[in-house]
């Protein structure tokens, strides 16, 4: 004959009812669990930030020190002096520029004599036995040369003399005479300058 044996037991039925007071008290579990959790994550973020910024100023605390550093170094007599060589040695190149260019200006002007003086000297010296026949100037090389015919030996030295006491010639300059006789007259040629023919 087949026996039936009972094993319920109400007390440890999962399926019955739980209490108000429990699910209260489950409620506040869960709420204390999920606050929990939230404060570690929060907890852990800050920790994160705090790393960070501990970082930030590590690095920060580093620029600061090679800043100050190179701040010393720009500060150094060293670097002043080398400041005042570099000053210097720029206005002695302007010095030099300036120089130049008034050498320039001066050169160009020698290369550019006046002639205004000897032409006026010759202007003013005359002789009624010499006569002029060409004139010859040159103030880039400069050349003066005057090309002339005497009625008589004795009147081309009064003439050449009375031109120098004028003032007649070329500063730094010797002058040069050459004559000879041609058809009874003296034909002469007066020069400063270079001894090269007239084109």
């Amino acid at each position: 004959m087949a026996q039936h044996i009972d094993l319920y037991r109400p007390e440890l039925d999962i399926r019955r009812e739980v209490p108000v007071w429990g699910r209260l008290a489950l409620a506040v579990v869960a709420s204390l669990l999920a606050g929990f959790m939230f404060w570690l994550a929060a907890a852990h973020e800050r920790e994160q930030a705090r790393q960070t910024l501990t970082e930030a100023e590590t690095q920060h605390s580093r620029t600061a020190a090679q800043l100050q550093q190179l701040q010393g170094l720009w500060d150094a007599p060293e670097v002043a002096q080398a400041e005042r060589r570099v000053e210097q040695a720029e206005a002695r190149a302007a010095t030099l520029e300036a120089a130049r260019e008034l050498l320039d200006t001066r050169l160009s002007r020698a290369r550019q004599v006046s002639m205004t003086e000897p032409l006026l000297a010759l202007a003013r010296t005359h002789h009624e036995s010499v006569w002029i026949t060409a004139v010859r100037v040159d103030g880039r090389t400069p050349v003066l040369e005057l090309t002339g015919r005497s009625l008589t030996p004795d009147a081309l030295p009064n003439y050449i003399g009375s031109l120098q006491q004028a003032g007649f010639g070329l500063a730094g300059e010797a002058p040069a005479l050459e004559a000879h006789t041609d058809n009874g007259h003296i034909a002469f040629q007066y020069r400063f300058g270079s001894a090269e023919e007239q084109p």
